[in-house]
This record gives C-alpha cells, sequence and structure tokens, in this order.
C-alpha cells in the first residue's frame, strides 16, 4: 500500500479551535466541495468538539501543518523538528526520503476529526480519524494519489506530552496507527 508512511505526519493546518467555520459539517463540506487553500499555505481541517478544545490539540494541528509542509517544500523544517520527539520527527525524515525518490508529494488540504482525547496535566492521548486521501502521497506530476486501498478514515494515536522548562508546551511524543474509523465519505 503506498499510503503516506507518515500516517498522521502527512497534514498540517488549521484547526476548530482556531476557526470556529471547521466544524464537521464544514470541514466535510470542503473535503468533497474541490476547497483547494491559497498558493503555499497548508491546512488540516480537524474537527474538533468544543467540549475537546486543547492546547494539546492546537499543538498537533501546528506540527501537523510544519510536517506537511516539510514533504511538500522537501526540507525538514524546523518546526517539525521543535514540536515532536525524536521518534515522530524520524518519521517524517523517512518519509522525506520517499517523496525524494519517487518524485511524490503530498496534499496541502487534510482533513481529520478528533475522536477521543484523554489528558492530564503532563500527556494526552488523541484518537484522530484521517480521511486518507488527504493523507495519501500523490504523484507530483499528475496529482495522482498512489494508494491502491479505497478511501476510509484511518485511525491514528497521537501520544503528546509536555515540554520540560519556561514555555511547558506540549510536542508530539508519538504516532501509531490504531483500527480505521466507521464513517461516511467527508
Amino acid at each position: 500500500m503506498a499510503t503516506c508512511l507518515l500516517v498522521a505526519a502527512c497534514g498540517g493546518g488549521s484547526s476548530a479551535s482556531d476557526n470556529d467555520d471547521a466544524s464537521p459539517s464544514t470541514a466535510a463540506t470542503h473535503a468533497s466541495d474541490g476547497f483547494e487553500p491559497p498558493p503555499g499555505k497548508v491546512v488540516f481541517d480537524l474537527a474538533v468538539s468544543s467540549a475537546d478544545r486543547d492546547p494539546a490539540v492546537d499543538s498537533y494541528v501546528a506540527w501537523q501543518r510544519a510536517a506537511t509542509t516539510s514533504l511538500r517544500d522537501r526540507t525538514l523544517t524546523e518546526a517539525t523538528r521543535r514540536g515532536a520527539a525524536e521518534a515522530p520527527v524520524e518519521t517524517v525524515e523517512r518519509s522525506l526520503s520517499t517523496v525524494e525518490e519517487a518524485d511524490y508529494t503530498v496534499p496541502r488540504r487534510m482533513v481529520g476529526r478528533l475522536q477521543s482525547i484523554r489528558s492530564t496535566p503532563r500527556a494526552a492521548i488523541l484518537g484522530v480519524c484521517l480521511w486518507s486521501p488527504t493523507f495519501d502521497y500523490r504523484e507530483r506530476a499528475s496529482g495522482e494519489r498512489v494508494a491502491d486501498r479505497p478511501a476510509h478514515w484511518m485511525g491514528v494515536e497521537v501520544r503528546m506530552s509536555r515540554r520540560s522548562g519556561q514555555d511547558g508546551g506540549w510536542s508530539v511524543a508519538g504516532l501509531s496507527t490504531r483500527e480505521d474509523c466507521e464513517g461516511n465519505r467527508p
């Protein structure tokens, strides 16, 4: 299967907490209405209920955006390094090698939804569902999906941890696939 190796790091952009317009119904409409971000902008439409808005979610969205920018620009950004632990950054580096070697790209607009969040003051686990066509590798020349699997909602677990130091911000500590999510096409 040629789905983006990065699963949870091929996207980036705005979250529902950044944009009240990014409700699940709005994100679903955009995914099927051909919405294209402005040139050079990477967008991650992550539908988040108001009850689940959390700084850990915002940090994940910012990191997704940075990781996708890395893949699209074919260079590891400082924001990608700064926003995650070693293992997620290595995952981006492996995807970056794939993108370069196969002459692939990734979409500038990704669609997902937060399914669950469990958090403590020092750690959070996000259950995220990602719409596969918005995260799959694409042929750079044609823009066609490389994946051989039908479109589906990919299940991803995102582990977040608090950084030590003055800022105490959140960083992506780990990413792993989980069972695909239920749901209709956006």
